[in-house]
Order: structure tokens, then sequence, then C-alpha cells
């Protein structure tokens, strides 16, 4: 989750255009003097931690459909 802050970051500077068509059409406060206000970056960081969580569990029910379809039911609920 760490490593998408530098990321997150470098793509809300990049969405400058963006908060400033967002602020001039809907009235939200999303620039300040110095760049994008601190509720953008929270966002775009938050898309792509949800991004990475939800590509990681399609991944891991991938790597689990092969055990299921041989029959082997995997670990049993305690």
């Amino acid at each position: 989750m760490a490593l998408a802050m530098p990321v997150a970051f470098a793509i809300t500077v990049l969405l400058h255009p963006f908060w400033s068509w967002l602020e001039a059409s809907i009235g939200l406060e999303s620039m300040g003097r110095h760049g994008p206000d601190e509720w953008c970056y929270v966002a775009v960081w938050g898309v792509m931690v949800l991004a990475v969580l939800l590509a990681g569990a399609s991944r891991w029910r991938r790597a689990d459909r092969p055990q299921r379809e041989a029959g082997d039911p995997g670990p049993r609920p305690r």
C-alpha cells in the first residue's frame, strides 16, 4: 500500500487539468494555490489500493480454481 503513494502522487499531479475542470464545472474545491487539494491525493491513492486488492483477489481465486476442479475441496473449515 505504501508503494502506491509515490505513484498516486504522480498521477494526481498529472491529473491537474481534470481537477481544474472538476472545480470549474461542479464547484467542488479541488485545487489549492500549489496544486490539487489533499482529498484528491487520497482519492487517487484509494482507487489504486482498491485496484491492487481486487487484482490480488482475482489472482488468488484463479490460483485456487485448478485444485477445486480436480476434486480437491481445499482446507476444511474449523
